[in-house]
């Protein structure tokens, strides 16, 4: 990253939970635990999303779909379409790795904070000495409790045998970088995100570097307009920035491209579509995976 780093009080989940409060005060209802399997933009006035929710089908007509998802996650057969994506776009979905798809984290909690004590930062590189390739203090914004070290494991080191052998092989890590007292461990917890069908998609673990994303095929609305109408799908995910691909900030940018495009193509729900969703009482926007 080419600008500085910071961290939320209260973790990353702290700036969504806001933002859905903001939403939410507005009359916007957030739809968890349902999954996209379906989006129809057959008619030129409104695209239809389909989907699962609690074993449940689902449907919403909308007048645009904004998929905050991994590029490659718009792919069948997690996502059927009727009409096919454009080949364009889809090879390049394809081609886009899932940021961190290929990373492990892991967090291990102590009594106090013992790398402070000693007057080190808790920021650690390992070259070799694995299996942590990059390793922070997490402890909360002033020093307070959980006292913790958070780590990341990419690539080839991530696919490591199950928890109790990766916990010895990281508490030994810490060892050598610390000393005795990172034996001290209360937790150790462990966050796979190659497992997560909803992060990797089809292409399982596989990750990649900032050079693969932004693709210019994946900033171009696609949709009823080969049917007469306006283009009725847009691609906002933080793999679609070229510049902070991946990151918070790439997911920010993406989101303000793509709403500024929405409301240049003058998109507004029908009186129909509002009526429906009164009726649904959702209004959704697929985020995190496919799930809605």
């Amino acid at each position: 990253m080419d600008s500085p780093k910071v961290r939320f009080q209260g973790g990353a989940a702290a700036v969504t939970d806001a933002l859905a409060s903001h939403v939410r005060a507005k009359g916007v209802k957030i739809v968890l635990g349902c999954v996209v399997n379906k989006i129809s933009t057959t008619d030129a006035d409104a695209v239809l999303v389909e989907g699962v929710e609690l074993a449940e089908p689902r449907s919403w007509r909308a007048g645009a779909a904004l998929l905050a998802i991994p590029p490659r996650l718009i792919l069948p057969p997690l996502i059927s379409w009727e009409p096919s994506l454009p080949a364009e776009l889809a090879e390049a979905a394809g081609a886009t790795p899932t940021w961190m798809a290929d990373t492990t984290k892991v967090l291990v909690t102590y009594p106090r904070p013992f790398w402070r004590e000693q007057g080190l930062s808790g920021t650690a590189m390992g070259y070799g000495e694995g299996p942590i390739n990059q390793l922070y203090d997490s402890c909360g914004s002033d020093g307070s409790e959980p006292h913790a070290l958070c780590g990341f494991i990419f690539g080839a080191g991530a696919d490591l045998p199950g928890d109790d052998t990766l916990r010895l092989r990281v508490i030994e890590q810490l060892e050598r970088m610390f000393g005795a007292e990172a034996r001290s461990a209360l937790s150790f917890s462990s966050h796979r995100w190659g497992e997560q069908p909803l992060t990797s998609g089809n292409g399982g673990g596989t990750g990649g570097g900032h050079d693969d994303m932004g693709k210019s095929e994946l900033k171009i609305p696609f949709g009823s307009a080969s049917h007469g109408g306006a283009p009725r799908v847009w691609l906002s995910a933080a793999e679609t920035d070229a510049r902070h691909a991946g990151l918070m900030e790439g997911a920010l940018v993406a989101g303000k491209r793509v709403a500024e495009q929405v409301i240049l193509a003058g998109i507004v729900a029908s009186k129909q579509d509002s009526e429906a969703a009164k009726e649904e009482e959702a209004t959704c926007t697929a985020s995190g995976g496919n799930a809605l």
